[in-house]
């Protein structure tokens, strides 16, 4: 298998790993994390070092970076919130991934002897609702759609997603539906590895 497809792919893995994989290309120029899942849609595997990161949501929400302070400036300075303390409070309810591992792996899925952590799916909204009628039946409770407006990608579609262990559908945010290449109307399921949407998603179930 070669590190890049000539082919576009709606189904994108994201696995954190301590090491990259055998023959995947380590992506050392900085961009944000939608940007590498849009890569991932267009056929690219590519493994991302921490430093890699510029986004400071995607810092933040994915462990990179550990002060609240300095996230919640910033959304003070992005009209999130009205001032330093409400940021705080804010984070405070927001969870983030415990960063343990270097890299992460973005690859069209499925990919050979690479297991995804995480499953995200570009959906019309006629393939989210089939979906979620699939899934329904089968895991006995709904999905998550913590729509806040911003950090879609980083924060709604992979730590909220994993550190509740459930799938969550998303309508992105601006910043990004234009990295991931969403067209209108097109949306995103995220199933963290163990939940019943991720085997649908990889036709299993």
């Amino acid at each position: 298998m070669t590190e890049d497809r000539q082919m576009s792919s709606d189904l994108i893995g994201i696995s954190f790993v301590d090491a990259p994989p055998e023959g995947m290309r380590v992506l050392t120029v900085r961009d944000r994390h939608c940007r590498f899942i849009g890569m991932a849609r267009e056929g690219q595997a590519i493994c991302v070092p921490s430093e890699a990161y510029d986004c400071p949501a995607a810092r933040f929400f994915l462990g990179v970076d550990t002060d609240r302070q300095a996230m919640a400036d910033q959304l003070v300075e992005w009209g999130v919130v009205a001032d330093r303390q409400a940021g705080l409070s804010f984070l405070e309810r927001m969870p983030r991934l415990d960063r343990a591992v270097r890299y992460t792996a973005y690859f069209p899925a499925p990919w050979p002897d690479l297991s995804a952590d995480l499953l995200i799916a570009v959906c019309s909204p006629a393939h989210v609702q089939a979906m979620l009628r699939r899934h329904l039946p089968l895991a006995g409770v709904g999905t998550a759609s913590p729509l806040y407006g911003f950090a879609a990608a980083c924060w709604e579609c992979t730590a909220y997603a994993i550190t509740n262990a459930v799938p969550v559908v998303s309508v992105a945010c601006n910043g990004s539906r234009p990295r991931i290449a969403l067209a209108e109307g097109e949306m995103l399921i995220a199933a963290p590895r163990g939940t019943q949407m991720y085997d649908i998603l990889l036709g299993g179930a």
